[in-house]
């Protein structure tokens, strides 16, 4: 995400990019979970459904409701709590 920010992508932008990006690592670590038989068809069903669901709802809401600027200072806090939270990690 911040080199998009460096390359002057929009705010908006950024998050549907990483909206796009997330799926795809999300289904190759259900594709692992499935190969070792760890997964409950029904619950991961209902799941990703909701996750579909909530993504596009969430997009949409974001588009509408929202100002470049208000999305680029979450975007902003979200990394910063991230970088954070593995500093923290590292540390203890």
């Amino acid at each position: 995400m911040p080199i998009l920010g460096l390359m002057n992508f929009k705010a908006k932008q950024i998050a549907s990019i990483t909206a796009l990006v997330v799926p795809a690592s999300s289904f190759s670590g259900f594709l692992a979970y499935l190969q070792m038989g760890d997964v409950d068809i029904l619950v991961a069903a209902i799941c990703g459904g909701m996750a579909v669901i909530g993504g596009y709802v969430g997009t949409k809401v974001m588009h509408r409701c929202f100002s470049q600027t208000i999305v680029r200072k979450f975007l902003a806090f979200v990394m910063l709590f991230l970088a954070g939270k593995i500093l923290f990690n590292s540390l203890s």
